[in-house]
């Protein structure tokens, strides 16, 4: 077999990816969810064109390892998997900034607290790039670090419309004052 230019590097790459792939998912078992994820460089000795990235996971101690799957795996645990693939990608692809839109959609809460856990471990590093989270809803009682900063941008019928906005600012300024974070106490940007 003829051995393809880019395979020696592709593994390399992959074998990068699956190190920290790994690592992400014992840090959710470690705490306490029987869980575990590899990734793997497949090849075809017939046609290069089939060439690929498989992801093998399983989410329960009964379980063995299986190729990721919608017909396996539920909407959740496909939604955490692939986050937690995004993140093991981070070091290995320069970038100012991620958006991570509705990542957390058909996640159980268990899984969507773990989700996040591993997002603000990833994103508050010197080295880690500006994150994006665009979500619908966020779950009450999350943990926060220091350097996150929280935007919240409201839609809809029910919102305040733009033309009031300084009037109902004004009007709301005592309670914005009274609630606000003292400008030595913010979290920096």
């Amino acid at each position: 077999r003829k051995k393809i230019a880019f395979e020696s590097p592709m593994q390399k790459v992959v074998d990068d990816i699956n190190v920290r792939f790994e690592k992400h998912f014992q840090s959710i078992h470690d705490s306490g969810y029987e869980c575990a994820g590899t990734v793997k460089f497949l090849k075809d000795d017939e046609d290069p064109r089939k060439y690929g990235v498989g992801v093998r996971v399983k989410f329960r101690a009964n379980q063995k390892m299986q190729q990721l799957s919608a017909d396996i795996h539920s909407g959740g645990e496909r939604s955490l998997t692939t986050f937690l693939y995004l993140l093991s990608l981070q070091d290995l692809a320069q970038s100012p900034f991620r958006v991570v839109d509705e990542i957390n959609q058909g996640m159980d809460a268990k899984k969507e607290r773990l989700a996040f856990g591993r997002l603000i471990k990833a994103s508050c590093t010197k080295k880690s790039p500006q994150y994006f989270l665009i979500t619908p809803k966020l779950l009450r009682g999350l943990k926060y670090d220091e350097n996150i900063t929280i935007n919240f941008v409201f839609n809809g019928p029910h919102c305040v419309p733009q033309e009031k906005w300084n009037k109902f600012h004004l009007s709301k300024r005592p309670f914005f004052e009274k609630h606000s974070i003292p400008s030595n106490k913010r979290i920096k940007v």
